[in-house]
């Protein structure tokens, strides 16, 4: 599981000056990103590998200039690594040369039908550089409208910001992406197919709800929204999660709660849901709450779309007012609705009240001389017949690095280099030893090893290093909360 941006493209039809530009465009784009952007690399050093993230987001290898984006250096937040290459013969090389399958619709020129060559499609997990990813799609769509393709998560945080920020920097109005924007997706669809059929493809390539898709055909055909209800009705079991996600698409794109109803219970050509069921998965959705959802945004490397409050509904039924409605539509009483509404509303937990206490206050983090480990490794280097001072430990940090696959920036690495104290080094060596790759102890690596200084000046005047309190409480790690809008 996880949360992932791609980038689809159409090589043959691009020409290689086309492309040039892009990449410049995008390149620019990402030294212009408001937080420092990094890219992964590995140096050999010492015969040892030394794994590097490098602000120099541009290289070049056998296969020509690329930049490449993996994390940012403030919030110390990266997932998979994503590379351009600005030769267009590379992505021209991959194409498949075996003869095509036989489709109907292959004879069309808009990317959707034809075999595209991915220029990446890597996990972000909702890190900070996934919006500056997303405005690279974004970039290339516009670029190359038909022979460029945004794929992956692409609604899993909020991109209203990146938009008008892509638009600024180049001084030009961008459309969302294509599958984001079902009119202009069901528009190019159609161009190959029709009914059940163009509504199957709509909803296959659509990266946002799939109310969207409920919307647009109660717009343009309720016949046919008819039809596609009961069809992904009849797909779910009534007490399962994908029958509580239909029936909120359903609720949420159509605003109308008596359809739902009739098409899941009543229609003989429907599912033939019990009533109560539907009922209950109303409720759930929060069809009969006064009070509006708030915005529901991405959480560590899970989208939105993955959490449980994200399917909630902003269209409200007045109980009773539905009790009624309902129960003459079912030839019911409406007593019996409204005593099922408010068994359900009985059955809602109820949230304790937020504590109004003082937040604890968490003792200093202190990190003491490792006085026995490094008397234990001094015995080991003397036994060894080496010298007691950096050249040594210098010698034993790089293969153990390697081993443990720390991943370090190139400023910190250069404070190790720099560092010459052979206790300071013995307890870098010891702090690489025991990692074992979790994210908090990579960034705790990261943090420690900015210090070096200052720990070094402890531990000779016999002290322990107190780490700095703004390091502990740093959020720099939400970054599009209400106030941590960095781009603009």
């Amino acid at each position: 599981m996880g949360v992932y941006l791609g980038l689809e493209i159409l090589p043959l039809e691009i020409a290689p000056g086309e492309w040039n530009d892009c990449y410049d465009q995008a390149l620019e784009l990402a030294r212009a990103f408001p937080l420092p952007l990094q890219r992964f690399t590995a140096e050999e050093k010492s015969g040892c590998y030394r794994f590097i993230l490098t602000r120099n987001l541009e290289s070049r290898d056998k296969n020509g200039r690329f930049f490449a984006v993996t994390g940012d250096a403030r919030t110390r937040e990266r997932s998979e690594q994503f590379m351009v290459y600005r030769d267009i013969d590379y992505y021209r090389n991959r194409i498949d040369n075996s003869p095509p399958e036989e489709e109907e619709c292959h004879y069309l020129s808009d990317i959707l039908f034809r075999d595209p060559v991915t220029v990446f499609h890597e996990k972000t997990q909702t890190h900070p550089y996934h919006d500056l990813i997303w405005c690279l799609v974004t970039l290339a769509e516009n670029l190359f409208p038909g022979r460029a393709c945004a794929d992956g998560d692409l609604d899993a945080r909020e991109w209203a910001h990146c938009r008008r920020w892509l638009a600024g920097m180049t001084g030009k109005p961008m459309r969302k992406p294509l599958r984001l924007d079902v009119e202009r997706l069901w528009q190019v669809l159609s161009q190959g197919y029709s009914g059940l059929e163009l509504v199957q493809k709509t909803e296959e390539n659509l990266r946002a709800k799939s109310a969207a898709v409920y919307r647009l055909l109660a717009a343009k055909d309720p016949l046919l929204l008819d039809s596609w209800a009961k069809k992904c009705l009849k797909e779910n079991s009534p007490n399962t999660l994908g029958a509580r996600f239909e029936c909120f698409h359903i609720i949420e794109g159509t605003g109308d709660l008596y359809g739902l109803v009739r098409m899941a219970c009543l229609d003989p050509d429907g599912p033939r849901w019990d009533l109560e069921r539907v009922l209950s998965i109303a409720h759930t959705v929060g069809a009969f709450d006064p009070e509006p959802p708030a915005t529901v945004r991405a959480c560590g490397f899970l989208p939105a779309g993955f959490l449980p409050c994200y399917y909630l509904t902003r269209t409200y039924f007045e109980p009773e007012e539905a009790s009624r409605e309902i129960a003459q539509m079912a030839g019911i009483p409406a007593e019996k609705v409204r005593e099922t509404l408010q068994r359900l509303q009985e059955k809602r937990p109820v949230q304790p009240p937020r504590s109004q206490e003082d937040p604890e206050v968490r003792p200093p983090l202190e990190i003491p001389y490792p006085a026995e480990n490094i008397n234990f490794l001094r015995q080991a280097v003397a036994r060894a017949g080496r010298k007691w001072d950096g050249a040594t430990l210098h010698g034993l940090i790089d293969p153990m690095a390697e081993k443990k696959s720390i991943v370090l920036s190139e400023e910190i690495w250069q404070l190790i280099d720099r560092e010459q104290d052979p206790d300071v080094l013995a307890g870098i060596l010891g702090w690489m030893a025991c990692c074992e790759g979790h994210e908090g102890e990579k960034a705790a690596l990261e943090l420690a090893f900015s210090h070096l200084g200052e720990i070094g000046e402890a531990w000779r005047s016999g002290k322990s290093w107190t780490w700095p309190e703004e390091a502990l409480t740093a959020d720099d790690g939400v970054w599009w909360g209400e106030e941590k809008n960095f781009v603009h």
